[in-house]
């Protein structure tokens, strides 16, 4: 509905998608608490959800509830298509799937620094005990 001095709303003024966590955020062992928010004085008769341009069956989603132990990491967008009196309302929102163990950080420091000709293009480094070999070349010429 427009009136003068208004402008058109999207499906988004109508109604939002919320994690009951209100996070973003989540791991392979977590569920999502969905749920359909109504902004304005618009009552939803149905929800059908849609992740990943799959849609979600009772089964898939229990009462609000989405398991996440076989979704893959990334991140994934979640629609909702609210059905109301005047039709039906499309909303998204994105949430991101992480590992359950954080990464480990590796770190490094500098043993020994080594002459190198900058102008080649090193082709392979071979270590024979303790001598390092490094081919070079550009094309049609190689060097060790």
């Amino acid at each position: 509905m427009i009136q003068c001095g208004s402008s058109p709303k999207g499906d988004s003024a109508y109604f939002e998608i919320v994690f009951k966590e209100d996070q973003k955020t989540f791991t392979q062992n977590d569920s999502i608490n969905l749920a359909v928010l109504a902004k304005l004085n618009l009552e939803a008769d149905s929800v059908a959800w849609t992740i990943q341009s799959q849609k979600m069956t009772g089964t898939a989603i229990n009462n609000g509830v989405l398991p996440l132990f076989d979704w893959p990491m990334g991140t994934h967008k979640v629609l909702a298509t609210v059905y109301t009196f005047e039709g039906q309302k499309n909303i998204a929102r994105e949430f991101t799937i992480v590992a359950t163990q954080k990464p480990v950080i590796y770190t490094y420091s500098i043993l020994e620094r080594l002459p190198h000709d900058i102008k080649a293009y090193t082709q392979g480094l071979e270590f024979d005990g303790a001598d390092l070999y490094e081919s070079t070349g550009q094309y049609g010429q190689s060097s060790l």
